[in-house]
């Protein structure tokens, strides 16, 4: 699209453009988790089909995650995480299972997975004591948090 006027209106860009029912302090957050997957896709397909650009390693799933706020976006330029190596489902189903719990319990409290969510599943983790540390499995706690919502 060009950075030209419209004819339609000869002094506004397309990117300049806001519908009147846009509120930002509704939808300006959504669009900039979405604005930002989307980008990040956007930058993977370029690295894909041609020598422009760096692989993230961004996949369907990840923008579709990253979209939806169930999986964090990485600082631009930065690749996604790689994939957990492989593991048995008894290596993580505890974990998973307390994330799924625990979505129950704070839910109301928590609407969305957040820092202060986190800080108060690490330190129950922690005080039960499980032989692991929270931060080894977070992502297993995080799987079952968000396969609740």
């Amino acid at each position: 699209m060009s950075d030209q006027p419209t004819n339609e209106n000869p002094g506004l860009r397309p990117q300049d453009w806001t519908p009147t029912y846009w509120k930002e302090a509704t939808h300006g957050p959504s669009w900039d988790r979405v604005k930002e997957a989307l980008r990040r896709d956007w930058a993977q397909t370029k690295s894909d089909f041609t020598d422009d650009g760096k692989d993230l390693r961004q996949h369907i799933g990840n923008t579709v995650r990253q979209a939806a706020g169930r999986e964090d976006i990485p600082a631009r330029g930065e690749a996604n995480v790689k994939p957990m190596p492989r593991r048995e489902w008894t290596d993580a189903e505890a974990a998973v299972r307390y994330g799924f719990a625990a979505h129950e319990q704070y839910a109301v409290e928590f609407e969305r997975w957040s820092d202060e969510l986190e800080v108060k599943l690490s330190r129950e983790w922690d005080e039960a004591k499980t032989g692991r540390p929270f931060s080894d499995v977070r992502a297993d706690v995080r799987l079952g948090w968000h396969a609740r919502s």
